[in-house]
């Protein structure tokens, strides 16, 4: 089974993708791709950085070449891609979707969950938590340092938000064509979103 989770920044999808990783889903996570092109300051890593600095989406066939480097075949859960129409029309050439997945949240708690929260980066992934005491823990655990993301102030996070309005919100209509689309309240707890999630896969 291969769902995708899409939605505005912040809308939770990272945190929940972590949560179904440990029950069986291979995780694509196009952000965690991207930040480790861009860390190991590589060409093609150096001209997507300007684009993430500027709150702006990365080019469709910059992030479809990204994907078929690291494009399992089943039980994939896809966190930020597709992005865009053209990405998802490609996707769905390459592998059969199941759920697509909203993360409904209003832009004010987007806003002050990504200005709030504390990221914490590990074998070039990044995890997200809402205060620094739970970061701290995860790191005396795990490992990873905490770091503080270019993309987080508040003007680019509306920039994202914006642009998110511009390219993605076309895909609600494109997975409701497709007979596969859901929506979920992303602004209630992590526990509640999990539970709407996992009823929606095992229906």
């Amino acid at each position: 089974m291969n769902i995708i989770l899409f939605g505005k920044p912040g809308s939770g999808k990272g945190t929940q993708a972590n949560i179904l990783k440990k029950e069986g889903f291979t995780i694509i996570a196009t952000g965690d791709l991207i930040r480790r092109e861009i860390k190991k300051q590589t060409p093609l890593g150096i001209t997507i950085q300007e684009y993430v600095q500027q709150g702006l989406l990365v080019p469709d066939e910059t992030v479809i070449e990204l994907l078929r480097e690291n494009m399992p075949t089943t039980n994939v859960l896809f966190d930020g891609f597709p992005r865009t129409l053209h990405q998802a029309q490609e996707l769905s050439k390459k592998i059969p979707i199941k759920k697509a997945i909203f993360l409904h949240t209003e832009d004010e708690v987007i806003i002050e969950r990504i200005k709030t929260r504390i990221t914490v980066e590990r074998d070039h992934k990044t995890i997200s938590f809402q205060n620094k005491q739970e970061a701290e823990e995860y790191i005396s655990q795990k490992g990873g340092v905490i770091v503080k993301r270019s993309d987080e102030t508040e003007e680019v996070i509306k920039q994202r938000l914006e642009t998110y309005r511009i390219n993605t919100k076309p895909l609600i209509e494109y997975y409701k064509e497709q007979g596969v689309f859901a929506s979920i309240d992303g602004s209630k707890s992590i526990e509640e979103v999990h539970t709407a999630i996992k009823q929606l896969i095992q229906e």
